[in-house]
């Protein structure tokens, strides 16, 4: 009898170290992803000196390439304020979008501050984890108004 509950405690011990592998296996594998469109973010915007409409197409594009999973905004809005710009149209009630937000920053120079998220959907809870990554642009401008840096 004492080698079933033996052995009970050993499957325990295995199933915990399994469970924990396939955690940081999944939370790596978030991690690269959000790292990733992170980065092709800031390229985006560094290559067309700026947040418009053709680095937003732009983004779409490369995002959906990726495979960087869209979202229902309302559930998110608290992440990216309206003021703020987002990977979604925030005037309009276009859904889905691809959650980022874009903040224009200044302080003597002036750049572009990045957020992706580490998007976790955790069966039989039904809740959605974010978890941000940041990143800056290069100082895309300087001076008291944002014209090219020469």
């Amino acid at each position: 009898m004492s080698d079933a509950t033996g052995q009970a405690g050993l499957m325990g011990i295995m199933l915990s170290i399994i469970a924990i592998i396939i955690v940081l296996l999944a939370g790596s594998i978030a991690y690269s992803k959000a790292f990733r469109v992170k980065n092709r973010i800031i390229d985006a915007i560094e290559k067309q000196n700026g947040y418009n409409s053709i680095t937003k197409t732009n983004i779409d594009k490369t995002l959906g390439d990726i495979g960087y999973k869209t979202i229902d905004r309302s559930k998110y809005l608290s992440y990216c304020p309206t003021n703020k710009f987002a990977g979604f149209d925030l005037e309009t009630s276009q859904y889905p979008g691809y959650l980022y937000c874009i903040y224009k920053k200044s302080s003597g120079e002036k750049y572009y501050k990045v957020v992706s998220f580490m998007y976790f959907d955790i069966p039989f809870i039904g809740s959605h984890l974010l978890i941000p990554v940041t990143g800056e642009t290069k100082v895309l401008y300087s001076g008291d108004s944002w014209k090219t840096v020469e």
